[in-house]
């Protein structure tokens, strides 16, 4: 018995002063909340303690840094942020940012591919292509590089869209919660291929559902690149307010794409050829 309290009390000189450590509170989605946790804790330095939140919880009075992960977390981001030092805004969509007031101290991880992307995945399936459009619920016009269908939201906006896209050869779907409604998303797929017309969407789950490609980023590589946010953070390293996802892959509907008369490189080559293509870009 004594030999057994000598061991415990070994052991637990070893444990971390959680008074010493860096303590970040984790506000994340529940099915993923454990995974999140012991992958951050695996790759963190030692000295970071990870508490996970709810959102019905308040911060920890030890804790100086938030990461809060998804649109959903965003408003109790915004409630609590001048508890933190650092409040780090994970796995968030440029259209929810946009609705939501300026988070002080905030760094946020996207979760959309950004346009210049996009549109370059575009430039290799379409060379010949004239006339791309981006599909958007944004009444506001946000950026004039590309022109814009605002799809409508009255009785008959199925129409309205079937309209518009008679005068465009390829169409860009963004990340925005409308197109994500089944009624929505199957309307504006089946008009696109009843008029021939070229949808490259937002994520791959666009692709499965009838998108002829897209770029999109792993789960996992969203995590590594919040690991190097952090890391960066604690070290006093310059870091960009808002960044996209550093890591891509592409993803192309083969059927579709057949019904196009297209004959599209494999996957892993196309992204290979659209680094190439960002890469050299000016």
């Amino acid at each position: 018995m004594k030999r057994l309290i000598w061991y415990m009390l070994i052991a637990t000189a070893w444990l971390p002063d959680a008074s010493c450590a860096q303590v970040i509170d984790l506000l994340v989605d529940p099915a993923q909340r454990i995974y999140i946790k012991q992958f951050m804790s695996s790759q963190l330095q030692a000295d970071v303690h990870l508490q996970l939140l709810d959102v019905n919880d308040e911060p920890n009075q030890q804790s100086q840094w938030l990461i809060a992960m998804g649109d959903q977390h965003l408003a109790w981001a915004s409630r609590y942020q001048h508890h933190y030092r650092h409040v780090l805004l994970f796995h968030v969509s440029v259209d929810a940012l946009r609705g939501q007031p300026a988070i002080d101290n905030s760094y946020a991880l996207l979760l959309d591919q950004p346009l210049n992307r996009q549109i370059a995945l575009v430039g290799l399936l379409f060379p010949r292509a004239e006339n791309l459009a981006i599909v958007t619920t944004q009444i506001e016009q946000t950026d004039d590089s590309v022109s814009r269908i605002v799809l409508e939201t009255g009785a008959h906006w199925q129409q309205a869209l079937s309209n518009a896209m008679l005068s465009y050869d390829v169409l860009l779907i963004p990340h925005q919660p409308r197109f994500y409604q089944p009624s929505v998303a199957h309307a504006l797929l089946l008009t696109a291929y009843r008029q021939r017309k070229a949808v490259i969407g937002p994520d791959e789950n666009y692709v499965a559902a009838g998108a002829i490609a897209s770029c999109y980023t792993r789960f996992g590589q969203y995590l590594d690149q919040l690991i190097d946010m952090v890391n960066a953070l604690q070290d006093q390293d310059p870091l960009p307010r808002t960044q996209y996802p550093r890591l891509f892959q592409v993803a192309v509907n083969r059927p579709v794409a057949r019904s196009l008369g297209l004959n599209p490189a494999p996957d892993a080559e196309l992204a290979r050829q659209l680094r190439a293509v960002l890469e050299n870009s000016p």
